[in-house]
């Protein structure tokens, strides 16, 4: 087995990077992701979210007072990442993860209510159902973040494959 042949199978690499339509089947199901903006400190901000792909822009809902927010008033620089593990009969199976980098847009309530509320709509109600509660979601104005990606790193890593010793 190669270096590289071995960097394959635990890391990101040319090799076993994702095409479009694995990266886009990946981000049409029900994942968590997280959401990554740089604090004006110089630390980075990173929280789980949820979010809606269309094939081109990611969209994310926030409360109105989140962290993220401010930070991209102050850069619009984002990062995304996504993925799944696999557990085969309990042991460790394979990895398959996207993270995009791009820059990111807010639009507040206060710009346009209607479309911050249906996005909002689209975006929780992919992951809470139908029984979406109003009263939690809307406790405070929210704005919707649409993240276009600039560059991407994907993998698929299987820790399991056959490999030659």
């Amino acid at each position: 087995m190669t270096d590289g042949d071995a960097l394959a199978r635990v890391t990101a690499t040319r090799d076993n990077a994702l095409g479009a339509e694995a990266r886009d089947e990946l981000l049409a199901g029900r994942i968590d992701g997280r959401l990554g903006t740089h604090r004006t400190d110089g630390w980075c901000h990173v929280t789980p979210v949820w979010f809606l792909w269309d094939g081109a822009l990611f969209r994310f809902t926030l409360g109105a007072s989140r962290v993220h927010l401010r930070n991209l008033k102050a850069d619009d620089r984002a990062t995304f990442s996504a993925g799944v593990d696999d557990e085969r009969d309990g042991s460790r199976g394979g990895t398959t993860y996207i993270t995009c980098f791009g820059r990111a847009t807010v639009l507040a309530a206060s710009d346009d209510a209607r479309e911050v509320r249906d996005m909002t709509y689209a975006i929780l109600g992919r992951y809470w159902g139908p029984d979406l509660d109003e009263r939690v979601v809307f406790a405070e104005p929210r704005a919707i973040v649409t993240l276009e990606p600039v560059r991407w790193l994907t993998w698929h890593t299987d820790p399991t494959a056959p490999h030659e010793r």
